[in-house]
């Protein structure tokens, strides 16, 4: 579940890489509200086991998962969305609670939280149609890095280095429900995931 020494050393690696190619100065990692993305190990252990044998298309993997976080402003999406979601008090917020089909299922046996997505609960096509679909894919992206902050918060504890998650997806009476109906923005998300969240699920 957590790195070993020859990949450390590809990290450490392609980490030099990621800073040649000036990618700490990326405007997704340097604007406001930003992380720095390209010098999270994490970040990087999952681009570079996308890419296997080949940091210097992990690289160009990373660059186009940053071009797409600079233009999304998916930072700036996700803060918005976690202070809308404490307090409950945007129409949005108080839609996406009541409709959406992501429930929490605890803590896995690595400590990490995972997720179950009772596609045949949710209403999909409904919250697209009300908040529109680029705030929804802003939702679900936060739901994928809280998952990541957790883990970044258990590693510092135990010192593993995990980085993969358990997501279950429900798929009992989608074909007759409003779940088959959101298909349609299930595919944008798989699209956002492979190039933004790549090696995320654990298998």
């Amino acid at each position: 579940r957590t790195i070993r020494a020859s990949e450390l050393a590809r990290l450490k690696e392609f980490r030099h890489l990621v800073q040649k190619r000036g990618l700490d100065k990326h405007e997704a990692c340097t604007g406001q509200g930003a992380a720095p993305h390209s010098q999270k190990a994490a970040t990087l252990l999952r681009f570079l086991r996308a890419r296997p044998g080949k940091i210097e298309a992990a690289a160009a993997m990373l660059e186009e998962a940053l071009d797409w976080r600079r233009d999304f402003e998916i930072d700036r999406k996700i803060h918005e969305w976690r202070s809308e979601l404490a307090s409950c008090t945007s129409p949005r917020a108080r839609l996406v609670q009541k409709y959406t089909n992501l429930v929490s299922l605890g803590l896995d046996r690595e400590g990490l939280p995972t997720v179950i997505n009772r596609h045949h609960n949710g209403d999909y096509m409904g919250l697209c149609r009300e908040i529109g679909s680029e705030a929804m894919v802003a939702y679900n992206c936060m739901i994928v890095e809280d998952q990541f902050v957790h883990a970044h918060q258990r590693m510092m504890k135990t010192g593993h280095c995990l980085v993969s998650f358990i997501d279950v997806h429900d798929l009992y009476g989608i074909v007759s429900s409003r779940g088959f109906e959101g298909v349609p923005f299930n595919k944008q998300l798989f699209t956002v995931a492979e190039k933004v969240y790549p090696e995320r699920l654990r298998i």
